[in-house]
């Protein structure tokens, strides 16, 4: 069996960077602010540009680019942080 090694790229740490930010902000929407987890497909557009749009704009924390996104998706329901 051959063992095929590579070495990673600047697109897979932004892909982990930006999954770890997805998971973040779901999982404050879930467990802070106790958003039922049925509404969470209908914000993940809300949470995707969000996400982005930092993430262009130099952030590359994925905690703080959570938790932005999930601040905007609890605006989007029309509710305000805790």
């Amino acid at each position: 069996m051959k063992v095929v090694r590579r070495a990673a790229s600047d697109s897979d740490f932004e892909i982990a960077l930006l999954k770890g930010a997805m998971r973040v902000a779901c999982t404050e929407l879930i467990t802070v602010h106790h958003v039922d987890e049925a509404k969470l497909p209908a914000l993940f557009g809300v949470i995707a540009k969000t996400i982005f749009k930092h993430f262009r704009d130099g952030n590359c924390d994925a905690t703080v680019l959570g938790q932005q996104a999930a601040m905007k998706a609890l605006g989007h329901l029309g509710r305000k942080p805790h």
